[in-house]
């Protein structure tokens, strides 16, 4: 949370409109996602039946909205490194071309996120040490060892002046 906070604050002092990086979701338990991807296949089916088109397989119906809602169990999300950013009100053209979008392309690595490309609100947090950091935690819990010095950032992140 505090990578993102600085990350903002530099696009506010960079003249970024930062309301639309204000993040719209985070970390979605399994049970939420399940929710989430259950709620639009149901939308979907709806359309399709007002749409008065052919009804189609659950299975069918789910692999269809696969492309825009992760299954559950694999989203990103999970992880709580995963955040969408009020950009998506834009859809995915348009968010894109928006220049706060534009500003993130060029300077959320400096603050360690990193994007997912088909989801222009999509970034993912993952500076350098959090990989190792998260192993070295799930081991010292697999182990009962102590863990809580692995609960702080995995050290600061550089945070360089913007490019230009």
């Amino acid at each position: 949370y505090q990578a993102w906070l600085r990350m903002v604050e530099q696009a506010a002092r960079d003249g970024v409109d930062t309301d639309i990086l204000q993040i719209h979701s985070a970390y979605r338990s399994v049970a939420w996602q399940k929710h989430i991807f259950d709620y639009w296949v149901e939308e979907r089916r709806k359309k399709r039946e007002a749409e008065g088109l052919e009804r189609l397989p659950l299975e069918e119906l789910q692999r269809l909205q696969s492309k825009w809602t992760a299954y559950p169990g694999t989203s990103a999300h999970h992880t709580g490194f995963a955040i969408d950013l009020k950009l998506y009100e834009l859809g995915k053209t348009d968010s894109r071309k928006h220049p706060a979008y534009q500003w993130l392309a060029e300077n959320a690595r400096i603050f360690g996120f990193y994007p997912y490309f088909p989801e222009a609100w999509h970034w993912e947090y993952n500076p350098p040490g959090l990989v190792k950091q998260v192993l070295a935690l799930r081991q010292a819990l697999a182990s009962g060892m102590e863990f809580e010095h692995l609960l702080a950032p995995p050290g600061e992140i550089p945070i360089a002046a913007p490019k230009r």
